[in-house]
């Protein structure tokens, strides 16, 4: 199984209303920059080829926003999915048993926030190492260094990480192949002739500026 990490894009500040039972938060969603970059992103991942057969998100307004602008440039129909598994107060475990329910061949996106999806990546990998590890003697040092190393993983807003996983059973686990920030996904995966046009523009617009 191939499974993708994306974080939300640029949303409005969340805020605090009222003090209920649950503490309520409001998620406003995408800001307009926010939806313009996932849109690049979504078109730069496409232009490499990477499909997803079904797309797990967050029922948060950011996530959801992000995942219909990927499902919409892909030309996914009928594929996403709301999960409460992946909230931001999500339980991991919960989400695993239903990514086991998936064929071994499926690639899925899952579209969430920080620092939840962090902590997706450090188990999935963190079940994979310690797996290797039990088979050879460690010293506690070295242990100690790749636990520091694995909690230093961030995902950035519209980020994307993937991870092949090796085994579902009795727990998931995966190797991390790849983690992208926005940057290096939209300098690798777009058209150079339309980050050339986009520089183009904005030069001239300075120049139009200063004239």
């Amino acid at each position: 199984m191939e499974l993708y990490l994306l974080r939300h894009g640029e949303s409005a500040k969340s805020t605090r209303h009222g003090r209920g039972s649950n503490g309520g938060v409001r998620n406003p969603g995408l800001t307009e920059d926010g939806k313009k970059e996932i849109t690049r992103i979504a078109k730069s991942i496409r232009r490499f080829k990477i499909t997803f057969d079904t797309i797990l998100t967050s029922p948060l307004d950011s996530a959801t926003q992000t995942a219909k602008i990927i499902s919409s440039t892909f030309k996914m129909k009928g594929n996403i999915i709301n999960c409460n598994e992946l909230l931001p107060e999500g339980n991991n475990q919960e989400l695993y048993n239903r990514l086991q329910h998936y064929e071994s061949e499926s690639s899925i996106l899952l579209v969430g926030h920080e620092p939840y999806l962090t902590h997706i990546i450090d188990d999935i990998i963190s079940n994979q190492r310690r797996k290797v590890s039990s088979r050879r003697s460690v010293n506690r040092r070295i242990m100690k260094e790749t636990s520091t190393t694995e909690r230093s993983i961030v995902v950035k807003k519209g980020g994307l990480a993937k991870i092949r996983i090796i085994s579902t059973t009795p727990k998931l686990r995966g190797e991390l192949r790849w983690l992208l920030t926005p940057r290096i996904i939209k300098s690798i995966f777009e058209d150079p002739s339309t980050v050339e046009t986009a520089r183009q523009k904005k030069e001239n617009h300075t120049i139009e500026k200063v004239l």
